[in-house]
């Protein structure tokens, strides 16, 4: 059995169960702010789906010991996943 991991594969994994756990957070979505005085703002939501692509992650990471989040940071939940030499960077 390889030791390698597919990122690709990992990442539709991650965006998967993120988006699973998201549609499961229904009371924090409607405690989210969506507006600010006249500004349409999502950073309240950006962050909730920075949260839950992090503990889907970790749950990963579990799963896959030999990866590791570099980077997750909002807005857009930017982020940088490594795998032995292998480095995966984007947006969800």
């Amino acid at each position: 059995m390889s030791n390698s991991i597919d990122l690709d594969h990992l990442i539709a994994q991650l965006v998967q169960r993120t988006v699973q756990l998201l549609e499961c957070s229904q009371e924090e979505l409607r405690q989210i702010q969506w507006q600010d005085g006249e500004a349409n703002t999502d950073s309240g939501y950006s962050q909730l789906a920075q949260e839950k692509f992090q503990e889907v992650f970790n749950q990963l990471a579990g799963e896959n010991p030999g990866i590791r989040l570099e980077k997750c940071a909002s807005p857009d939940v930017s982020f940088s996943i490594r795998s032995n030499s292998s480095l995966l960077t984007g947006k969800i």
